[in-house]
């Protein structure tokens, strides 16, 4: 690239910094044609510095003294960004002499990529700086799982529904309070409430046990003493 397309690709980039920085990122490709036509790129380039220099200052980004450096760099990791960002497959506008083309990228090449116009002409693109956006929709991000519920054991869960109850029940009513509350579900027995009723009769029989039979059939939390 000579001097004037690197200005020119330079100048195109701060204007898109100075965009998004304004909340104007979209409308930025139309406008940049207006900055585009003018010849003297130089001149260009400082009145875009000399803009953006006011914009960052003011944002508190950097001051006036650090500001050439401050936009030098984030020209730099635009144009990195932009490389990594290129992905095989996808549609892109890219820059043919001033005018902006639909592409797709064929391959990743040692120097840049190939890629393909609508028309079905091939060719390479050694640059990132001349894809100027892609044209595919991002994908929509992935909603997250919530995290599983911890389970809690069969007895455990027994126990947490006999805390809040008032009086003795059967391991029939604990599975169906147990299910309600979401806190314990049979994974795949076909009679939780015979299973239950024989694991709170065992446990009853225990030596400080935390169930209590109060009757057939019926089971209480042991008393604390």
């Amino acid at each position: 690239m000579n001097t004037n397309e690197v200005l020119l690709e330079e100048n195109r980039i701060i204007h898109y910094l100075m965009s998004e920085l304004n909340g104007e990122a979209e409308s930025a490709a139309e406008e940049w044609e207006n900055w585009a036509n003018i010849i003297d790129q130089e001149r260009v380039s400082r009145m875009l510095r000399e803009m953006f220099t006011g914009m960052l200052v003011a944002e508190r980004k950097c001051t006036e003294f650090e500001s050439r450096n401050y936009i030098n760099q984030l020209i730099k990791e635009y144009k990195a960004m932009n490389a990594n960002e290129i992905t095989v497959g996808k549609k892109y506008a890219v820059k043919v002499g001033r005018n902006e083309i639909e592409v797709t990228v064929t391959e990743k090449t040692e120097r840049g990529w190939q890629v393909a116009s609508a028309s079905g002409r091939v060719f390479p693109v050694n640059s990132c700086e001349r894809f100027v956006k892609c044209l595919e929709e991002p994908e929509a991000p992935k909603p997250q799982e919530s995290a599983p519920k911890s389970k809690l054991s069969m007895l455990d869960a027994a126990a947490e529904i006999l805390k809040g109850a008032s009086y003795p029940m059967s391991a029939k009513e604990l599975i169906a309070a147990m299910e309600e509350a979401d806190i314990w579900k049979s994974p795949a027995g076909k009679t939780p409430a015979n299973s239950l009723s024989a694991a709170l009769n065992r446990n009853a029989e225990k030596e400080n046990s935390r169930f209590q039979k109060t009757g057939k059939g019926m089971f209480a939390l042991a008393a604390v003493e």
